[in-house]
């Protein structure tokens, strides 16, 4: 008898023991597909959470404004500060409160710097707000984004290979489906070599003109829900011992807007937390519309100066020392060159050239042709500044030919130059610049729909530490080099 209750209970156990077997294979098998099928255009959080444990100095959280403005390679290279931008699309406050417990759970960052757009109210409130940003968050912090969603949505956003099980015909073979997303090849370990900003480039340049500055605040309501998660960020940076700093990017906004963001300012001066508002002195910044931005979000020429301008303000107001980790500083300072391209590809004003180049260490040719119209003392200095020795206020009218490498001379005159240099060879004359016998006397900038070729007295030539990529600089070399807008030094007919 007892043999036989004994075969009767291993015969169960057996049973529960390989559906156990089976439900958990089967669990493990969904979870595994669910982690490889996901929605496109989705940022899953991986890089963030395979960036080295305690290496990140600052945290930056926000709405896209955030990712669109703020450049963490540059601030780097200006600063020695590394940093994160987990700014994501129309990012609500209570949100934001949860990519920061998200973010302590692998970095302890000195400081969070809050971009308070989403202070207002935004017409992207809605399900999207919600669903992007639950997709870079774990745990109870992705449970309780969800749950701000409805049960219907919030499981439709739980499980990506139900919802996306017609995917399987986009891939050619079961082995590309396990090793791409999007044709990239997974690694899994990867980081966003941008850690986190997203480019937004724009080359058709129409009429320019600065942002309003001086809006006068009109009186509205206040979401103190709003308010409140600011200060909920502001506790837990104060439990954790980080400092916190908001700030206001370039952008067009109401008067009503502006009596809601003075309330967060407010708020800002009342817990001695530092703000930083680009709008203050937006024109002093040099930002015009359609070279810099919209009217709405940042161009990445409009993100080099939100980054310079968040580096030197941290610089200036924060005393802490930074991780210095060697793995992600040689990332940030690959990436700020990357960066560097694209910025003097599309910047239109000598000021930001010159001020941005004298962080990096590159290759640069330098043509001037003397003119009657010399430069200003304030255009000789940014010029010398990047380390060329001609003093274009003295010698207006003498030609100046030279290579620079690493931020030192290696020749100069002013007459004919030919110099060797990395297997090129570079001549400088009065009638332009060759390497390798390619002109380098034109650039081209993009103009109402057409492309228009540049030619001046003033060329300037940079190429980057590896040859990858090359940049020409046309200036009209007039009195002044340039003023607030372009026109000065962009040829007369360009804008219309």
């Amino acid at each position: 008898m007892m043999k036989r209750i004994f075969k009767f209970i291993a015969f169960y156990l057996l049973i529960i023991l390989k559906s156990f077997l089976i439900v958990f294979i089967f669990i493990n098998i969904f979870k595994f597909l669910n982690h490889k099928m996901y929605t496109e255009g989705v940022d899953r959080g991986e890089s963030f959470r395979n960036i080295p444990e305690k290496s990140i100095d600052i945290i930056f959280l926000g709405s896209s404004h955030t990712q669109y403005s703020t450049i963490p390679s540059l601030i780097y290279r200006s600063s020695g500060f590394s940093s994160y931008n987990l700014g994501s699309s129309c990012q609500p406050l209570e949100i934001s409160v949860e990519f920061l417990k998200e973010s302590l759970k692998r970095q302890k960052p000195k400081l969070v710097a809050l971009e308070i757009y989403r202070v207002f109210e935004s017409v992207c409130e809605g399900d999207n707000a919600i669903v992007t940003g639950q997709y870079k968050l774990t745990g109870q912090e992705k449970q309780r984004v969800l749950n701000m969603l409805s049960e219907e949505k919030a499981l439709e956003y739980r499980q990506e290979f139900l919802n996306n099980h017609n995917n399987w015909k986009d891939y050619q073979d079961f082995n590309r489906f396990f090793k791409f997303r999007n044709g990239n090849k997974i690694e899994e370990d990867v980081i966003d070599y941008n850690f986190g900003f997203l480019e937004l480039i724009y080359i058709e340049y129409d009429n320019y003109w600065p942002l309003e500055d001086d809006i006068e605040p009109v009186e509205t309501y206040v979401d103190q829900q709003r308010i409140d998660s600011i200060k909920e960020i502001y506790d837990i940076c104060k439990e954790n011992d980080i400092e916190l700093m908001l700030y206001f990017v370039p952008l067009s906004y109401s008067p009503e807007q502006a009596y809601i963001k003075e309330k967060v300012w407010e708020f800002a001066r009342e817990n001695n937390i530092k703000y930083l508002d680009f709008m203050d002195n937006i024109n002093g910044n040099d930002f015009f519309v359609q070279v810099h931005g919209d009217v709405h979000h940042n161009f990445i020429t409009g993100a080099n100066i939100v980054s310079q301008k968040l580096a030197s303000f941290i610089l200036d107001n924060y005393d802490f020392e930074p991780y210095n980790n060697e793995e992600i500083s040689k990332i940030y300072l690959n990436n700020s060159n990357t960066m560097l391209n694209y910025i003097l590809s599309l910047e239109l004003n000598p000021k930001l050239i010159f001020n941005r180049l004298k962080e990096f260490e590159n290759v640069m040719i330098l043509k001037y042709v003397g003119e009657a119209n010399n430069l200003s003392e304030e255009d000789n200095q940014l010029i010398k500044d990047l380390g060329f020795n001609n003093d274009f206020v003295k010698n207006p009218h003498t030609d100046y030919f030279a290579i620079l490498k690493d931020n030192k001379v290696l020749i100069e005159s002013d007459e004919y130059i030919k110099y060797e240099l990395d297997g090129k060879t570079i001549e400088i004359s009065k009638d332009g610049i060759l390497v390798d016998g390619k002109d380098m006397n034109y650039s081209t900038t993009h103009f109402n729909g057409s492309d228009v070729v540049n030619t001046s007295n003033l060329t300037l030539v940079v190429y980057d530490k590896n040859y990858k990529w090359e940049v020409i600089k046309n200036f009209e070399v007039k009195k002044p080099f340039w003023v607030k807008g372009f026109d000065h030094y962009v040829p007369e007919g360009y804008w219309q």
